[in-house]
């Protein structure tokens, strides 16, 4: 149910331009520096791609190729990876991870001559180049590294450019046809019945990981993995155990990923992160409303409220007497959903809540009812935690004997 849910609200997505979604065969990186090289393959510049976040700059999210769910082996990202794949950069002082250094940047080199030894774009070929000429051992003696080298061996992700031509190597038609021609060589062999189309299909052996849970790793959890025998049946391990279509697999879990990256779908309930869409929502007003619903303006007038104006902005509403409207209705106990124009109250409607656990997630709760039920609920909560006020007169103690 859940799975399903989310992998048709990727096709939701997919059909608004505007919602920023990744396409299959990509994801959204946070990347914090672009290698400007020459058209022979030299590194001329190591370009700051961050941006002004809370009091310092933040990585900036770009979409990259697909990336690879990593463990603790040497796997290689396409066009987009950390200084240690990218230069070979990373920590020196000793001989096991300078021999690490070296099996990551090589995993990386290879990993692009198999994808792009046939491509005879010119910006592909100098990325080719570049990496066949450079030298990890003289890395940090080179100009351009040492301007950026704190940043770089932070763990950041690194693009590609060649001067004099517009965009990163891999926003490329030549190289994105040649990253789909390798995805597709690459397709997983186990065909089954996918449990959410109820299709014959290529079968996922691993989920992409989930980002954005508070207090899961940083680099992503899962939520459907196996790694013990117990949890395997009928000989089938991995998530093979659970069959699951390779699309299905890239659509739900990008869904995910979109709605734990965003503040409008998004809050905090104790230890859980909860999110929250609507199947078929009415030009986004359903999940605007539900999200200014958790975030109520303050007993002031809402016209007032410098913090309510500053949500309203961030989230981006767009019917403000919508939500003014049920704030009065809460606060006088009346039915909320009614006169609610243009808004479909009967759209299905989504509420996810997640913890983690290790590596993995645990989903908290999960819950399914139209739009309309959903405001009527919350209509009931506050009427249920109304206070009615005492008299003033029933509030005075009078001293014993003195009427």
């Amino acid at each position: 149910m859940i799975i399903n849910a989310l992998y048709n609200y990727y096709n939701t997505l997919q059909m608004d331009s505007d919602s920023g979604i990744s396409q299959p065969g990509y994801s959204k990186a946070k990347v914090s520096y672009c290698l400007l090289l020459s058209m022979a393959g030299q590194l001329l510049e190591v370009i700051d791609l961050r941006v002004d976040g809370r009091n310092k700059l933040v990585p900036r999210e770009i979409e990259v190729p697909e990336q690879a769910k990593r463990t603790s082996g040497v796997a290689a990202n396409f066009m987009c990876d950390n200084s240690t794949y990218v230069l070979g950069l990373g920590e020196n002082s000793k001989k096991e991870k300078q021999q690490r250094n070296k099996e990551c940047f090589q995993d990386f080199l290879q990993l692009h001559e198999n994808i792009l030894k046939d491509v005879t774009d010119e910006p592909a070929k100098a990325l080719l180049h570049f990496l066949r000429g450079w030298n990890i051992d003289s890395a940090l003696n080179h100009p351009a590294i040492n301007t950026q080298l704190e940043g770089l061996t932070e763990g950041s992700n690194l693009v590609f450019k060649v001067e004099g031509f517009k965009g990163y190597i891999h926003e490329r038609e030549a190289v994105r046809d040649a990253w789909s021609s390798h995805k597709k060589s690459n397709e997983s062999e186990v065909i089954m019945q996918c449990l959410v189309t109820g299709k014959k299909a290529r079968i996922a052996r691993l989920h992409p990981s989930i980002k954005g849970v508070t207090g899961a790793q940083s680099s992503g959890a899962s939520l459907i993995s196996f790694n013990l025998d117990s949890f395997t049946s009928y000989g089938k391990s991995q998530s093979f155990n659970a069959p699951v279509a390779e699309d299905v697999t890239f659509k739900y879990t990008t869904a995910l990923n979109y709605l734990l990256n965003s503040p409008k779908h998004r809050i905090r309930i104790a230890d859980a992160t909860v999110v929250f869409w609507a199947e078929q929502s009415t030009n986004g007003l359903e999940e605007d409303i539900l999200s200014m619903l958790f975030f109520p303006p303050s007993e002031s007038s809402p016209d007032e409220d410098k913090n309510f104006k500053r949500m309203l902005k961030l989230l981006g509403i767009r019917r403000q007497s919508d939500c003014y409207m049920i704030f009065y209705k809460n606060q006088n106990g009346q039915p909320i959903s009614g006169g609610l124009a243009g808004i479909n109250e009967n759209t299905k409607f989504y509420i996810l809540g997640l913890s983690p656990n290790a590596s993995r997630l645990a989903v908290r709760f999960w819950h399914v009812d139209s739009f309309g039920a959903f405001l009527e609920r919350i209509g009931q909560h506050y009427k249920d935690l109304a206070i009615e006020k005492r008299s003033i007169r029933s509030q005075i103690i009078f001293p014993h004997g003195c009427y």
